[in-house]
């Protein structure tokens, strides 16, 4: 079954659900039945896909079979999001509040799962929401979305009772709700409201930041800075992440005045969590779109002074910023850099480099690079025989 799992899941990364779906075909004409895990991966490729027809039969098969456990109802979800996402795409609505997902989603969510969990992560009354009935609507030319109702149906009466959400659930409908704010200050409203829980010890907010760590945080800031003039808010949130480290490094500084608190109690845990390589990849991004000057060159040394090594995110990010820009200049410059990070051009790499209109022109300059550095390399080793025979001399 693991080998099974792993052909399958291997064909529907790379983009080939027909030959996936063979070896499930294979696997039927053995009579070999799929078990949680691989009902999973069949849904991921589906979901990937953007098969409604297919996901309906992955969750048939998977209800027979009882194997539609929180994993799977996660991903079913999931796929709701992500349906909406490629329709916002497709339909060329991007932009804050253009993913009308998350009413249809609490609708499935609040029958499966308990609510409140939830509710302590979204300020607005969710059993109002649900009892106004505009939880299954949705925008008359949303259509592939629709296409998963019965699917979801399915899932629903093959649930017993209620659930207890997983972080990975609460995060799924957070981004949701996220992503279904149109105006700046919602999000500002969202954050205030879960800064307070956070303040105030919540336990079950308190809980959901430990286990996901910068989760919440991201999204909030990914979706500030998809909003014209927000970079102050999301530079905000960031501040509040980096308040522990910054009072720890002041303590640090002027030990003599801290030296009796240090010995009478341990330092309280923080209540936010430092900024990751992924929020500051966000950030950086944000600049990048918002077009402030050298923005790579500003996050590298924040990320730099807080003790976070640039990743291929950062770099990928760098790339597709200055690429969709049309820089030629910064987009080649940063490729090096990853490089010289120790880095392999990755599919992201490549989709962020194809961004360039004018790709002659960058990579003219990434061959000048390579002929220059070639040089450079050939004239040292004609230094290395006059060097060794100076040293001869001197002997």
């Amino acid at each position: 079954m693991v080998n099974y799992t792993a052909v399958i899941r291997s064909l529907s990364l790379t983009g080939q659900p027909e030959k996936a779906w063979e070896v499930f075909d294979v696997m039927q004409r053995h009579d070999i039945r799929p078990d949680s895990i691989l009902w999973s991966t069949l849904l991921d490729g589906a979901k990937r896909s953007l098969s409604a027809s297919r996901i309906e039969g992955i969750v048939e098969g998977a209800a027979e079979d009882n194997a539609i456990d929180v994993i799977f109802l996660n991903d079913l979800l999931f796929s709701l999001l992500h349906f909406c996402e490629a329709e916002t795409k497709d339909n060329k609505k991007a932009g804050p509040g253009s993913v009308p997902a998350f009413g249809s989603m609490l609708h499935f969510y609040s029958n499966i799962f308990h609510l409140a969990p939830l509710q302590s992560l979204i300020p607005v009354d969710l059993s109002r929401y649900l009892d106004s009935s505009r939880s299954l609507e949705m925008p008359a030319d949303w259509q592939l979305a629709r296409q998963l109702f019965p699917a979801l149906d399915r899932a629903m009466s093959a649930v017993p009772g209620k659930l207890s959400p997983t972080g990975a659930t609460l995060g799924i409908m957070f981004v949701a709700y996220v992503k279904s704010l149109s105006q700046p200050i919602n999000l500002i409203s969202l954050y205030a409201y879960f800064r307070q829980h956070v303040s105030n010890g919540s336990p079950l907010v308190t809980h959901f930041v430990r286990e996901k760590g910068t989760f919440v945080y991201d999204a909030i800031i990914k979706a500030l800075c998809e909003s014209p003039g927000m970079l102050r808010a999301a530079l905000d949130i960031i501040g509040d992440m980096l308040k522990h480290t910054l009072e720890e490094r002041s303590k640090l500084a002027s030990p003599a005045e801290n030296s009796t608190v240090a010995a009478t109690s341990s330092p309280p845990p923080p209540l936010h969590p430092p900024p990751s390589v992924y929020t500051w990849s966000i950030l950086l991004n944000g600049f990048i779109s918002h077009k402030e000057k050298d923005p790579g060159e500003r996050i590298l040394a924040m990320m730099r002074q807080h003790n976070v090594e640039p990743n291929i995110v950062t770099w990928n990010t760098l790339i597709a910023g200055h690429a969709k820009n049309q820089d030629v200049n910064k987009t080649v410059h940063s490729l090096q850099r990853l490089e010289a990070a120790g880095y392999e051009a990755d599919d992201y790499t490549l989709r962020a480099f194809a961004k360039l209109v004018n790709r002659e022109a960058a990579l003219r300059k990434m061959e000048q690079t390579i002929e220059r550095r070639k040089r450079n390399a050939e004239a040292r080793i004609k230094l290395l025989p006059d060097a060794n025979a100076d040293a001869g001399h001197q002997l």
